[in-house]
């Protein structure tokens, strides 16, 4: 019996960014594309009027949309350095260093991110 598709992709994601490096790449190689597509996101948002009555739910979706395509955007650059045979066993590990302002930067991501889940 095969597995399912949802147990498949969780594998996948956990297997294959296991080093820092590569997920650091990847985010800093998204950021024009994702910048893009926010815009068009947005444009898209303000000319369906996504912000008059329940503006707060337009910036939930869009938040959303942005997420995905970001996601999305991952996978295929994931998926493209398997196909050119690229495995995170073989690379180089960097241990990471905590910085000083590492506190500082997770605890308004974690208080937006909070905020994002609970308020409805």
């Amino acid at each position: 019996m095969p597995p399912s598709t949802f147990v498949c992709a969780l594998h996948h994601y956990l297997m294959v960014a296991h080093t820092a490096g590569e997920c650091f790449g990847v985010a800093t190689n998204q950021l024009p594309d994702l910048r893009q597509s926010s815009m068009n996101a947005w444009h898209s948002l303000c000319v369906r009027g996504g912000l008059r009555a329940c503006w707060w739910r337009g910036i939930q979706l869009l938040l959303l949309t942005v997420l995905s395509n970001t996601l999305c955007h991952a996978e295929e650059i994931v998926l493209a350095a398997e196909v050119r045979a690229f495995t995170p066993e073989c690379s180089r590990a960097i241990p990471l260093r905590r910085g000083k302002l590492d506190l500082w930067l997770v605890l308004p991501l974690l208080g937006i991110l909070l905020a994002f889940i609970f308020v409805p």
